[in-house]
């Protein structure tokens, strides 16, 4: 009987640690929502969009109107059929999205797989890569998050396989898509060019020829994206950059990385992942056929890292929903650590004397056991992610529908699950999925005026929001929900939501319209 290739092997260990991952996360849990409801607002936000692209053909926020609130267009497009089929059987998009996620999820460990294939003809440590990705905490809560933290992951690693096997243009193809599934991951791109054009064996002609078709797909699709923010909302950039670069880039950056990437499950994982991870890189930087592509693979991931670092702020106390734009990127260090253990288990074998089976057994499962932990914690903190989005999003939206008529413009904070559950016009009074206020994301008075411009009849804010409200609104408390410790933020106590009806305070409107002119960026 032929043995299995190294892909063929990585992709059915991954699949069935995939399905394993499920079962822990969301089926044997304890929280309730884990099955049936996603770990973060911004999940219910891009299906939101999905439902604008097949509805209206374009990608919309609220119906019939393209917004630019998404940093993600190639995860519109892949949760399109799932949707479809969520929306064919009279279900919610939360499973569909969340087994999408799980797929890729198995694809990037598939490709983490065959990239260890590349350093070494062992099939162990193509499977020992596979499971030192899916393994981690941080990747084990994204497989079943919703999010495109698994696609972007998927894009890069099988963006390399192509790279290094010498195909070019599917490689550039696939990085391009990589940054359309993040961002962030249009750093690595210049990364990969240099070291297209760094050897000087190859002929010139050809070293330029391949730099250009890594270049060429990034360039296209990166043009369709910028043309499409400016054509909706004036600006190159989807609106949460500019929302959310209200403070230096880099801010806490070091110390968040540290805290909440590398050691926000534990120590134990950590100590693991980085043992195995250098011995790996080691033995790759160490063998001078293979040291180039180690070192481009090593130098993309450090880029990465370095693009999330100083491209956006951050706050120590919030956990998954900033750790998750590092997640993408774990699949480079997994590389590294399937080769670590591989060694592992050839020193077992060869200066031990060990049994092979034995040798080969003894690091995954001490591997997995100091894993353990950090997944308990990852699954705990799944849970109560997963709970707090329903009792502050969709349980408020769900009672909201009953509050007012369909017709009625509704102010929201947290603008996802309200905007998908609701037929309602929805304002992002935070201006994430509302260009027209994230323009002005400095200026409160203009703000304000353009909020009051919109008339919303219902808020759903925060209660630390109310008081900055009431100079612009007459409001009418309606039902305050509440967490005792929010998930998404540590340390900060209860969070709780108010939902108000709202009425604009006679003579606001028209003093902003005598400031500001009656073409004031209002609805």
């Amino acid at each position: 009987m032929k043995a299995l290739s190294i892909t063929a092997a990585a992709a059915l260990f991954s699949s069935a640690l995939v399905l394993a991952l499920f079962a822990f996360f969301c089926v044997f849990n304890t929280g309730v929502h884990s099955l049936y409801e996603f770990p973060l607002d911004d999940a219910w936000i891009h299906q939101v969009y999905v439902r604008g692209l097949i509805t209206d053909l374009m990608p919309t926020y609220n119906a019939g109107i393209p917004e630019a609130g998404f940093s993600s267009p190639l995860w519109l497009l892949v949760c399109m059929p799932g949707y479809l089929i969520s929306s064919l059987s009279g279900s919610g998009p939360v499973v569909t999205a969340k087994i999408n996620s799980m797929i890729l999820a198995a694809i990037a460990a598939a490709g983490a797989g065959r990239l260890a294939g590349f350093f070494t003809r062992d099939t162990y440590a193509g499977i020992a890569a596979a499971a030192a990705l899916l393994l981690s905490p941080g990747f084990a809560f994204s497989t079943v998050s919703g999010m495109e933290v698994t696609l972007a992951a998927s894009c890069l690693a099988w963006a390399f396989v192509a790279w290094l096997h010498g195909r070019r243009i599917s490689a550039g193809v696939l990085f391009a898509l990589s940054a359309l599934a993040r961002p962030e991951a249009a750093v690595i791109i210049p990364v990969v060019i240099l070291f297209e054009l760094f050897p000087a064996s190859r002929p010139l002609r050809d070293r330029a020829r391949g730099a250009v078709f890594i270049l060429l797909p990034a360039a296209v699709f990166a043009s369709a994206w910028i043309v499409y923010n400016l054509s909706v909302a004036g600006r190159s950039l989807p609106n949460t950059f500019y929302v959310k670069a209200t403070a230096p880039a880099g801010s806490n950056a070091i110390e968040y990385f540290i805290s909440r990437v590398v050691l926000g499950y534990g120590i134990l994982p950590a100590a693991g992942a980085i043992a195995a991870g250098l011995a790996g890189a080691f033995f790759a930087l160490r063998n001078r056929e293979k040291r180039t592509p180690a070192l481009a693979v090593a130098a993309a991931g450090a880029a990465a890292v370095a693009g999330v670092m100083f491209t956006r702020r951050f706050e120590i106390s919030v956990s998954y929903f900033m750790a998750r734009y590092y997640y993408p990127f774990l699949v480079f260090w997994a590389v590294f650590t399937g080769l670590g253990l591989q060694i592992t288990k050839k020193y077992l074998s060869e200066k031990t004397g060990m049994r092979p089976w034995t040798a080969a057994l003894l690091p995954l499962v001490l591997f997995i056991g100091v894993s353990v932990p950090g997944l308990i914690r990852a699954r705990d903190s799944y849970a109560a992610h997963c709970s707090d989005i329903y009792a502050l999003h969709t349980r408020v939206a769900l009672d909201a529908l009953e509050k007012v008529p369909p017709d009625a413009v509704v102010g929201a904070e947290g603008a996802g699950s309200i905007r998908y559950h609701m037929p309602n016009f929805v304002l992002d009074l935070v201006g994430l999925n509302a260009s027209v206020l994230s323009d002005v994301h400095g200026d409160i008075a203009l703000r304000s005026c353009i909020q009051a411009g919109y008339r919303p009849s219902l808020l759903i804010i925060p209660d630390n929001w109310v008081s900055a409200f009431k100079p612009v609104f007459e409001l009418e408390p309606v039902q305050v929900y509440e967490v005792r410790n929010w998930s998404v933020v540590d340390g900060k106590g209860p969070r709780r939501v108010q939902m108000l009806k709202s009425a604009v305070r006679p003579g606001f409107y028209e003093a902003c319209r005598q400031r500001f002119g009656p073409g004031s960026k209002s609805r």
